[in-house]
């Protein structure tokens, strides 16, 4: 008689009870780290994109004591100064904050 890992046993069992209608599979849950966005159907959220979180924020939310990093033009002065809210924002999507100045989607 071989042995039979329980794994390969569990798999085995699994597959049987699907191919009988005894064992309902339902769809997988998007993992938790995958963004809210990436799920189909999921509503979109202020943090998807900085678009939507210009419509919130108008000028971007920055850390504190942040400083509008630019090479071109007036850097942003009246961005919402909240380091509650921007931690929200860099936990949610990082990508608010490319040019890494601590300061979220900023805008003229």
């Amino acid at each position: 008689m071989q042995h039979v890992s329980p794994r390969l046993r569990a798999a085995v069992v699994s597959a049987a009870l699907i191919a009988t209608g005894a064992l309902v599979v339902a769809p997988a849950a998007p993992s938790a780290g995958a963004p809210a966005s990436a799920s189909a159907g999921a509503r979109p959220t202020i943090w998807d994109n900085c678009t939507r979180f210009n419509n919130r924020y108008e000028h971007g939310v920055g850390r504190r004591h942040a400083h509008d990093q630019t090479t071109s033009g007036d850097p942003v002065r009246n961005f919402l100064r909240s380091n509650k809210k921007f931690r929200r924002a860099m936990n949610h999507n990082r990508d608010l904050d490319r040019d890494n100045d601590n300061v979220a989607c900023e805008q003229h």
